[in-house]
């Protein structure tokens, strides 16, 4: 997912959701 390089805090969103 290139969305993690482009929001820190998303990163974290998309990863446990």
């Amino acid at each position: 997912m290139k969305f993690l390089t482009l929001h820190p805090a998303a990163n974290s969103f998309l990863f446990t959701t």
